[in-house]
């Protein structure tokens, strides 16, 4: 027994041994992932990592950091599938990104959100190298936040493709075909679009592609219009964009998911570009309170104040954004940046913050507290659930109080219109007094159905059209008489 007990303990010693073996060869293997991660620098001149952008990537693995000084750097910028944050000295000052140029960057199309790019003024990205059409491509999904797209002649006038992953605080304006090609500034992104402004670029601002799913969030889209391909599907809430739904062009079936928040105003730039580069845009929101001015570097006050400023979603934290803020961020590319324009509240802002004044109208009320609860989870995003809209249905085919004779008449062919204006019809059945008669699942030809069994009568045909959210909307009846015989004779 003692021996046994003994035995017991050399190979509980012995487990201990190999189980502290093994924790220690862990614990090594992630500090030694953690110290490969490096900070590469690049700049212009001595003292720097690289003198240019490749170079440095080539250079990198999964989990660097590469921070480019200012300079304008003409090159063709490749990630080549690593997961890497790439960024200039501050991407929140928009005057360090507007100074810090690259000519356009390829991704490699494996990139996973852990790639970031922060903080450039970009002439064009691709989803994938060499890809400028993003149909059937693979895309990569990539981080793209705090980046100008301005005054860019392009190709086709796109100068971002295949992206899936966020696009966030992004400016896409005033960017035009080099040729007789043209396609949209944003195309096949179908992944969440968040406080961008895509203004005045060349007839189409966004466009989402066959089977591709694009979220717009917290964005201004004025000047360019949204476009669906057949089959695509778009989420968009508390947006601004001109023309209001009207100002989406929807082809075939296509999803339009119109949210909450949205608003069709003019967002009250400070001055929108010329597409002929006369002179370039200033995209800053006016306000009364404030707006920043960055050729003088600071803030100025404005006659009138966009409604687009405490107009995103109420979820969304404020980040940065300067006091006042209202507590709510601002639509479009500068919203939760320190260059957000000031909330006004009718009247001359408060010298002081007074404490639990959360939104900045010098008052601490229950709005203060709203605002409070509203964040009480630290943040966290989400997007309130989106109503779905029924279908429209209508019979069009045979007209109401229509007589038909029993002994002419084989069938009766059956006619509707139906469309839904957030999704898109599956389905629409026919019924004659209550009694399913047909139904048609294929609407490219119309939506029809042929009636054969037919015995003398009067009858109310009606319609049901169901959407892909299976709402089912019922037509008004029409009533059609079926007549034992033949017609009378003529007179």
């Amino acid at each position: 027994m003692t021996i046994l007990v003994r035995k017991g303990a050399k190979e509980m010693c012995e487990g201990r041994n190999l189980k502290a073996w093994l924790f220690t060869s862990i614990f090594l293997l992630v500090m030694a992932g953690l110290a490969q991660a490096r900070t590469i620098t690049v700049g212009p001149g001595p003292g720097y990592d690289f003198n240019s952008i490749q170079p440095a990537i080539d250079d990198s693995n999964d989990g660097d950091t590469i921070i480019v000084q200012p300079g304008v750097y003409l090159e063709y910028v490749r990630f080549r599938g690593k997961n890497i944050t790439l960024t200039s000295t501050n991407p929140y000052d928009f005057n360090i990104v507007t100074s810090t140029s690259i000519s356009s960057i390829g991704f490699l199309g494996t990139e996973d959100p852990n790639c970031t790019l922060s903080g450039f003024k970009i002439n064009a990205i691709y989803g994938a190298e060499y890809d400028i059409d993003p149909r059937g491509k693979n895309h990569n999904n990539a981080t793209i936040s705090h980046c100008l797209f301005s005054c860019n002649v392009t190709y086709n006038a796109t100068v971002i493709s295949g992206c899936d992953g966020t696009i966030s605080n992004c400016v896409v304006v005033d960017n035009k075909p080099g040729g007789h090609l043209i396609a949209p500034a944003i195309i096949g992104c179908h992944g969440l679009v968040k406080n961008c402004t895509v203004v005045n670029n060349f007839v189409t601002g966004i466009m989402v592609l066959r089977g591709g799913t694009t979220t717009i969030e917290n964005c201004i889209i004025y000047g360019n219009i949204v476009r669906l391909d057949n089959g695509a599907t778009l989420n968009i809430l508390y947006s601004d964009v001109e023309g209001g739904l009207d100002g989406i062009y929807r082809e075939g079936y296509r999803t339009v998911n119109w949210g909450p928040g949205n608003i069709d105003a003019d967002p009250c730039f400070v001055r929108l570009g010329d597409l002929f580069g006369t002179f370039e845009g200033d995209y800053h929101l006016k306000s009364q309170a404030g707006r920043w001015e960055p050729s003088s570097q600071r803030w100025v006050k404005d006659a009138n104040t966009s409604p687009c400023i405490d107009a995103g979603n109420p979820h969304s934290p404020i980040g940065l954004e300067p006091f006042p803020n209202g507590g709510r961020i601002n639509m479009g590319a500068y919203g939760g940046t320190p260059e957000a324009s000031k909330s006004y509240f009718g009247e001359p802002l408060c010298e002081t913050i007074v404490p639990g004044d959360i939104n900045g109208d010098c008052k601490v009320n229950f709005f203060d507290f709203q605002l409070l609860a509203l964040h009480w989870l630290g943040g966290k995003r989400y997007i309130p659930p989106i109503p779905n809209i029924p279908p429209f249905v209508d019979i069009k085919k045979p007209q109401n109080e229509e007589v038909f004779y029993e002994d002419v008449t084989v069938e009766i062919g059956i006619e509707a219109d139906a469309s839904d204006d957030d999704g898109v019809v599956v389905k629409v059945e026919f019924f004659a007094n209550g009694n399913k008669i047909g139904e048609d699942n294929d609407g490219t030809d119309g939506w029809k159905t042929i009636w054969q069994d037919i015995t003398p009568g009067i009858y109310n045909l009606t319609a049901k059209a169901t959407d892909n959210d299976e709402a089912e909307t019922t037509s008004p009846p029409i009533e059609i008489t079926i007549k034992s015989g033949g017609p009378p004779p003529p007179p």
